[in-house]
């Protein structure tokens, strides 16, 4: 049975205040703010990691690579984000002025529309299979979203913005999950 554009795109819309209910993380006071933001990144390169090791990796050897090459080019992808890690450390990278957010904040915030707007393709693609399809579909991606939305926040706080400002910003990036799945119909 096909859902309507109405279920489609509530549903897109409760799965956007979902990722938006874990930015509050960056209304910590202060002290407990900075206390959390180093667990609170490294929740976000362990997601980071945990996906890349538990799904783009198992996809990339069904497609006939060699296990050999595909962990020489994890080795390689790990390499690259301790280089970067160390260089963005090592207080080489400056903020331009105070209060000015550093790069990595501002392309997390490129990667945070990207990332939700495919989820809204993917949450059109479960109401396209059907009703049930579609909500376990938008559970899925709800609970995925929670934790990474911290790490998420945790980065752009971490690279310059104000709690406030991250939040305000999360709602332009929450905007893109009913573009994503109303592109679909």
């Amino acid at each position: 049975m096909m859902t309507s554009t109405l279920d489609l795109f509530l549903a897109s819309l409760v799965l956007g205040a979902t990722s938006l209910s874990s930015r509050l993380v960056v209304w910590l006071p202060g002290l407990a703010l900075r206390r959390a933001l180093p667990w609170l990144q490294s929740l976000a390169v362990g997601l980071l990691l945990g996906d890349a090791l538990l799904h783009v990796l198992p996809h990339a050897l069904e497609t006939g690579l060699a296990q050999h090459e595909a962990m020489g080019w994890v080795g390689l992808g790990v390499l690259a984000l301790v280089a970067v890690e160390t260089f963005l450390r090592s207080g080489n990278v400056e903020v331009a002025a105070p209060g000015v957010p550093v790069t990595f904040a501002r392309m997390n915030l490129v990667g945070d529309f990207l990332h939700h707007f495919v989820d809204g393709i993917v949450l059109a693609a479960g109401f396209i299979a059907g009703g049930a399809a579609g909500l376990a579909t938008l559970l899925a991606v709800a609970l995925h979203e929670i934790p990474r939305e911290i790490g998420s926040a945790s980065v752009l706080v971490a690279g310059g913005y104000r709690p406030r400002d991250a939040f305000r910003l999360s709602l332009g990036m929450a905007v893109a999950v009913p573009a994503g799945a109303l592109a679909m119909q």
